[in-house]
């Protein structure tokens, strides 16, 4: 089975790179920056991430939990340090970031190799009918990945299509600190996703359910706090990545929009890794396009209404309240979970690490 899953994951590969040689070839350079960046790294990236990606797929399967979380450890500690270098230099930008993270896949993909945890010698043993089998089941999972990647990209084509390039800067520049937050996040639920894998492999509903209300209450408090100093303090990540000119712009509103939003996006990820989980893939899929859909609509009733980019700001809270709604109401079908119960384990959780951390200083001797 591992060597059929390497035969996918290549033939998809090759299949987007061939289609960025192709658009590069016949439509040169385009207009949107943003679909520029995207055709240019879109194969390089998948190719440099395919190795580290089979090998945390097998890990995973494999419930080699620890070695799995070295993986996740590595990747994000390269970008992480990679986002910090930026930042002290003051060398913030897309191609350099796209850049640094690049080198962190290729690092953590060749660290992969190295260990042995890739498989790649499995291709020999691949048969077309494993090959048949697992496409099946995994074209709910890659359209998921297709459907998030254009949500991704709808705000920067609706902006510069009815607005302009100078009103995507400024919204660009509010996402950029955005990326911050959405790495912590996915940081926080590539390390849950093995104990909730290993609950559900083991048939232990009432554990998965208690783990998905922690990880859910525990992000979401601990998020409050963020959410607080960067709206008081929108201004300061907006100067350092934009400079002074951006200051009189709506960059630090979009930013206290953005990072606002950001309380809901817990439950929001954590809905789709479960649906994942527990072998519920077009569930996710559906409410990853109804994301989309509802994104598309609102982006141009908000401009139109608004006149404005806070109108794209102001469609992003529709978008997260129907993704992180309909995730929330499935995999509530399967969890014996409720909002309250959410808030309230994740306060005690959160209270009970704050305690430890207290009570850890406090055994700290005297010098």
């Amino acid at each position: 089975m591992i060597g059929s899953s390497w035969v996918i994951s290549l033939v998809i590969t090759l299949v987007m790179m061939i289609l960025s040689i192709c658009a590069i070839l016949i439509f040169g350079t385009l207009e949107n920056e943003g679909m520029n960046l995207f055709v240019r790294w879109a194969g390089v990236t998948l190719l440099l991430m395919l190795p580290s990606f089979v090998a945390t797929s097998i890990l995973q399967a494999e419930q080699y939990f620890d070695k799995l979380l070295y993986v996740r450890i590595l990747q994000l500690g390269l970008s992480v340090i990679g986002l910090l270098l930026l930042l002290a230099f003051d060398k913030v930008n897309v191609d350099n970031l796209i850049y640094s993270n690049l080198f962190a896949a290729t690092i953590t993909s060749i660290a992969t190799v190295v260990k042995g945890w890739t498989r790649v010698n499995d291709v020999k043993y691949k048969t077309l009918s494993c090959i048949k089998e697992l496409a099946h089941f995994g074209k709910y999972s890659v359209s998921s990945q297709i459907g998030a990647t254009l949500l991704g990209n709808t705000d920067v084509l609706i902006i510069n299509y009815m607005i302009g390039p100078a009103a995507l800067a400024v919204y660009n520049l509010a996402q950029r600190f955005m990326m911050v937050v959405h790495l912590l996040i996915g940081s926080s639920v590539a390390t849950a996703i093995p104990a909730l894998s290993n609950a559900y492999n083991q048939g232990d509903e009432h554990s998965f359910s208690s783990l998905l209300k922690k990880y859910i209450g525990t992000l979401s408090w601990a998020m409050i706090p963020i959410i607080g100093c960067v709206v008081l303090l929108a201004e300061i990540p907006i100067y350092l990545l934009g400079g002074e000119k951006y200051l009189n712009t709506e960059a630090a509103n979009l930013l206290r929009i953005s990072i606002t939003l950001s309380l809901f996006f817990p439950i929001d990820r954590f809905s789709g890794i479960a649906l994942d989980i527990i072998n519920r893939p077009k569930i996710n899929l559906i409410k990853v396009f109804i994301m989309l859909i509802v994104n598309v609509v609102f982006d141009f009733i908000g401009l139109y209404v608004t006149d404005s980019i806070y109108g794209v700001a102001l469609a992003s809270i529709a978008t997260v309240a129907a993704g992180a709604t309909y995730g929330y109401v499935q995999i509530r079908e399967y969890t014996n979970m409720s909002i309250i119960n959410i808030v309230e384990v994740g306060f005690l959780e959160g209270k009970a690490l704050i305690n430890q951390g207290l009570n850890f200083f406090r055994s700290v001797p005297n010098t």
